[in-house]
């Protein structure tokens, strides 16, 4: 038995070598080394090679490709907006309708059949109605389109300072535009009239004689929906199409739904002409104020015309249409000229985002609300022609 020696080297327990491992000898795992069971992300082949790519659950199992998930997004992206402008265009239909419903069933278990007739077909009373109708319509829902879309409303409603000069050129050419549309869409009638046998509809319904019926027309007319419609359209929709359009797809498609909105023939060519000039002014100025006069003016202008050439005869009347056609045709030429004096490249609106115009507007078509709107307006036109009939 061998005794402890503090000076024996014998007496330091050593290490024994570490053994090196063949290349074929796996080294053995610890707790530090052992592989952890992650989940690895699903598969799957991309069609026309053997490329397996992520599968990314948020866009239900479709390969994870930047390029496919860019325009994923903006699809859903120009769809969710026009979700959020077919919305109001399409509750203005939908709730009109209905309140009508429910203010005439009101009215019966009220006054009865022959009281409710009376009340309905008095010209003030309608036109009353219109006017509440449209002031809330044209204010509430678009309200939510504005929270919708993330918007600020002092960034849809452009009120810049402009010249007179610029302001009075505009007006002057908006006047000349609506003449214009006012007379294509009287050609358009007729030609519907001559060689397809459709009488067209609509304008403006029946109106009292007095004093009192011209203010109330004046401003259920020509005031309201100077103010109403311009919030509505040039304000929240113009300015929400412009965060993705270009501006001149953006005043077309605006003027397209402005157009609708009027839901019948008579209207909608007109409307559609005058939509055109409001925008370009709005765009154009970065100002809602010229689209504001232009609009006020020119409904005013027709409830004058209309009270002045009440008793007169359907030669005089033509005579007049045509004489105020002239002069509003010259007015607007002058203010064309200003225009192009002032800026020579003043009708080439800005053409940023224009690249994917179309692409986009195959997508804003396909949104739900606005395809809700179309179908609503077409069978809105078809009522008004008597193509439709529906009896409750």
């Amino acid at each position: 038995m061998n005794e402890f020696d503090a000076n024996s080297e014998n007496n330091v327990q050593k290490e024994p070598a570490a053994t090196p491992a063949t290349p074929f000898e796996e080294p053995e795992l610890t707790a530090e080394t052992e592989p952890q069971n992650e989940p690895q992300p699903q598969t799957e082949p991309v069609v026309g090679g053997n490329v397996y790519q992520p599968i990314n659950p948020q866009y239900g199992g479709i390969p994870n490709m930047p390029q496919f998930d860019e325009t994923y997004r903006e699809k859903m992206s120009v769809r969710r907006l026009g979700n959020a402008v077919g919305f109001p265009v399409s509750m203005f239909i939908i709730a009109s309708t209905v309140i009508i419903l429910i203010l005439q069933a009101v009215l019966l278990s009220i006054y009865g059949y022959i009281g409710t007739l009376e009340i309905l077909n008095d010209p003030d009373m309608n036109y009353l109605i219109s006017a509440g109708l449209s002031v809330f319509l044209l204010t509430v829902p678009y309200i939510f389109t504005v929270k919708m879309t993330n918007t600020k409303f002092r960034d849809l409603m452009p009120f810049k300072k402009i010249s007179a000069s610029l302001t009075v050129s505009l007006v002057m050419t908006g006047i000349g535009v609506c003449a214009l549309s006012n007379y294509a869409t009287s050609t358009f009638a007729m030609l519907l009239q001559e060689f397809f046998k459709i009488k067209v509809e609509g304008g403006m319904p029946d109106y009292g004689t007095d004093l009192k019926s011209f203010l109330l027309m004046l401003l259920c007319v020509g005031i309201l929906p100077a103010l109403l419609e311009e919030f509505a359209l040039r304000g929240v929709v113009l300015g929400v199409l412009r965060k993705k359009f270009s501006d001149g797809a953006a005043v077309m498609i605006s003027s397209i739904l402005f157009a609708l909105l009027h839901g019948n023939l008579q209207q909608i060519p007109f409307a559609f002409g005058v939509g055109l000039i409001l925008g370009y002014a709005t765009v154009y100025s970065g100002s809602m104020l010229p689209a504001i006069i232009i609009h006020g003016f020119n409904n005013s202008l027709q409830v004058v015309m209309s009270f002045a050439t009440a008793s007169m005869s359907p030669m005089v009347n033509t005579v007049i249409s045509l004489l105020y056609f002239a002069v509003a045709l010259l007015v607007g030429i002058c203010g064309f000229i200003m225009l192009i004096k002032t800026d020579s490249k003043a009708f080439s609106l800005s053409k940023e985002r224009s690249e994917n115009t179309k692409k986009y507007f195959g997508w804003f078509c396909t949104s739900g609300w606005i395809i809700v709107f179309f179908a609503l307006c077409a069978l809105e036109v078809a009522l008004a022609q008597g193509w439709i009939k529906i009896s409750i």
